[in-house]
């Protein structure tokens, strides 16, 4: 009797009375929020990522690029320096460039269209320009009216002159880089840019052309 009751006490089915039901615990079954693998703190800004090579650093403003021209940098308007670049518009109204020339010699001649010395240099700049096979630019500072020379300028006189390279300098580049000041002024630069001969004033055909023969 005693091994009776004993087994009805430890069935299945004993709770907290006879004929109770057996409940099991409740389970947790919400998200787990301890998850030590996700990072919840605070960013602190910081960027640990790779590092790609560039440099972000602030912008100096300095160009330190080499110039198109090798000693361009240490220009001067001077007799046996690198020439500094000097850019006008020519005839078409495109921008020309001294520099843009590197490799072949050349001889610019700057003055106002009311100097003679510069109209009459026009009158057989281009013959001397073919004997030689050495571009020589005409550079119109001023025109007639004394303002400065422009596309339209330049046109004319190579025109009327017959001049390959009718050059204008509409925004005064010529003055303000110290290649021009009140005369006619007459350059002869080789294919390094190096500045070979200036002459003020009135310059004759056979000078130029042994100037350029000397090259």
């Amino acid at each position: 009797m005693i091994l009776f009751l004993s087994i009805a006490c430890t069935g299945p089915d004993a709770g907290f009375g006879r004929g109770g039901t057996h409940v099991d615990p409740p389970q947790d079954t919400s998200p787990n929020t301890d998850d030590t693998a996700s990072d919840s703190g605070p960013d602190t800004g910081e960027d640990t990522g790779p590092d790609t090579g560039k440099d972000t650093g602030p912008d100096t403003g300095k160009d330190t690029s080499e110039p198109r021209v090798p000693g361009g940098d240490d220009c001067k308007i001077s007799l046996g320096a690198v020439a500094c670049d000097l850019v006008l518009i020519d005839a078409k109204g495109q921008s020309w460039s001294l520099w843009d020339q590197y490799g072949d010699p050349i001889a610019l001649v700057l003055g106002h269209q009311y100097d003679q010395s510069f109209t009459s240099a026009s009158v057989w700049l281009q013959d001397v320009s073919d004997a030689r096979s050495t571009p020589i630019g005409s550079v119109m500072i001023e025109d007639m009216n004394f303002s400065a020379a422009d596309e339209a300028d330049a046109q004319g006189w190579g025109e009327l002159y017959g001049i390959d390279l009718a050059l204008a300098d509409p925004e005064a580049k010529a003055e303000e880089g110290g290649w021009f000041g009140s005369q006619t002024v007459t350059y002869v630069i080789d294919a390094d840019m190096v500045i070979r001969s200036k002459t003020l004033g009135f310059i004759g055909e056979a000078e130029l052309n042994d100037k350029l023969k000397a090259l």
